[in-house]
């Protein structure tokens, strides 16, 4: 059953199937100045059906504790199941000079058996008390999910925004069982802050559990939306090209990002990632598959943008195949071939340059050995010859 009072929902769960019992140790604060004094702890077995049920006792040795040690209270209703009580008493040095630490309370029942370890309280010389403490107990029952208004519904106001409040049992024998309920809210009153709570009952559950939900406080920021057309790379090698929209440094983090195509639905993919917080803003990326020949007609594409902090929570930005954007393909091979045709020019120029180089180097060469050779043969006559002279002089 669903109720609505004010701003909260109350989720009402009434369940009445054979379910086995939960069990839950109790133990008792004993004190030292009653050695005499006998120690009790218990076991609480809680939301049984059928009411039929059977205790019994095992020190940690597996050994079973006696009969009249034990005391079995009356089976009590409760709701449309019922809970029962098993306690055992033992003499006070049977339990500190035992080398027990624990005994195991166990139950039988047409829907499963179960056990649970009761711990014994340890006697402490010089304390007052002397105590134990129980292990956590697993709290059953379902779990309580409380989710908020989709953001397109409250930025439009053709659309009405609902927050879910999901309860999920996962114990039942039938696999997972749920039960969901919608509380549709005023767009101005959610987009306000005003708080939810959802309320659930339910017999699984020790009291019932609340859940609050309200929009985030904070002052609000506009997103800044920027779209970018298909690079050159991917226009000239592939035959799909993504276009790009980057939302940018919004507050609250609460988002739409769509997609139209000449002012219509798009029939292509558009994927937009999750939003993702940097400092104290957030940011998304949006990214747009088309077909290149799509692209090349010259059809515009719009990237939409529903923001609470936008005027109208309202904006968008659009994009085409325009000449001003888009460099031609044409164009970029004629300016390619360019460049290898200059390239080869210099190639040509630089070999020559080298081969004129060579060419000269090796002429001046020559040039100066033919006229050192030159310079050689006029100095030689101008040598007297000794010889000849002092042969005529005899």
């Amino acid at each position: 059953m669903i109720f609505r009072l004010n701003e909260i929902f109350i989720l009402t769960i009434l369940q009445a199937v054979p379910a086995a019992p939960k069990l839950f140790p109790l133990s008792s604060c004993w004190s030292s100045q009653m050695s005499d004094a006998p120690v009790a702890v218990g076991c609480l077995a809680k939301d049984f059906l059928p009411e039929s049920i059977n205790f019994s006792w095992s020190y940690q040795n597996q050994s079973a504790v006696s009969a009249t040690d034990l005391k079995i209270f009356p089976t009590l209703m409760s709701g449309s199941t019922y809970t029962a009580t098993s306690q055992v008493t033992l003499p006070a040095n049977d339990v500190f000079e035992g080398q027990d630490s624990y005994l195991v309370c166990k139950t039988r029942h047409t829907k499963g058996n179960k056990e649970v370890r009761v711990p014994l309280p340890e006697h402490k010389t010089g304390s007052g008390c002397t105590c134990c403490t129980c292990p956590a107990c697993e709290v059953g029952g379902p779990s309580v999910l409380l989710f908020p208004p989709n953001p397109k519904d409250t930025l439009t106001l053709s659309r009405i925004p609902k927050i879910t409040c999901k309860v999920i049992d996962e114990k039942l024998n039938n696999g997972t069982f749920q039960v969901v309920s919608a509380l549709p809210v005023a767009h101005q009153d959610w987009l306000n802050g005003v708080v939810y709570t959802c309320r659930v009952d339910n017999k699984e559950l020790p009291f019932p559990e609340k859940k609050t939900i309200s929009h985030p406080k904070g002052d609000k920021k506009k997103p800044e939306v920027y779209v970018f057309a298909p690079h050159i790379e991917e226009l000239k090698h592939k035959d799909t090209v993504s276009l790009t929209c980057l939302v940018n440094n919004f507050f609250p983090r609460e988002v739409v990002v769509e997609w139209r195509c000449n002012n219509q639905d798009c029939e292509e993919n558009y994927s937009t990632t999750p939003t993702i917080k940097e400092n104290d803003t957030f940011f998304v990326y949006s990214k747009l598959t088309v077909r290149k020949s799509k692209w090349q007609e010259n059809n515009s594409y719009t990237c939409t943008v529903l923001h609470e902090a936008l005027p109208n929570q309202h904006t968008e930005r659009t994009v085409s195949a325009s000449p001003e954007l888009i460099p031609d393909e044409n164009c970029a091979e004629t300016k390619d071939g360019e460049l290898d045709g200059l390239w080869t020019t210099i190639s040509i120029f630089i070999t020559l340059f080298l081969l004129s180089v060579c060419y000269s180097a090796t002429v001046t060469l020559f040039k100066v050995k033919w006229i050192f050779s030159s310079v050689m043969e006029l100095k030689q006559p101008m040598i007297p010859d000794y010889r000849n002279m002092m042969g005529q002089g005899a």
